[in-house]
């Protein structure tokens, strides 16, 4: 008897395309708005590096860059809660590579 391919294998996950729809529409509109952001805070602090005032307020720029740097991180966050809500996370192998080499390196030391 043939197998029919409408239904779904054991070992394919059935795929729901609106929920992949709505996740990725979802992770869309979290990358506009957060590159949006960065965008808009990296062009202001290039544009008081053209003025006395902000060469003189190097902590301003600072507190820009740290609002840039953690807006990357919730963007990261929030975007790859999207993606492993349906099963599409990337993992970053050599991340979790680096990561034992350093830990090996750490036990060695006796930390």
């Amino acid at each position: 008897m043939a197998k029919d391919k409408s239904t779904p294998s054991k070992q394919e996950p059935a795929i729901d395309v609106e929920k992949l729809q709505r996740t990725i529409e979802e992770m869309d509109a979290l990358s506009q708005e957060a590159l949006s952001h960065i965008g808009a805070i990296a062009r202001l602090a290039l544009m008081a590096l053209k003025t006395p005032d902000g060469h003189r307020s190097t902590s301003t720029l600072a507190y820009a860059l740290h609002l840039i740097w953690s807006e990357a991180g919730i963007a990261e966050t929030n975007i790859n809660a999207a993606a492993d809500s349906v099963g599409c996370g990337h993992m970053d192998r050599e991340h979790f590579r680096r990561e034992s080499a350093r830990a090996a390196f750490l036990s060695e030391l006796g930390a």
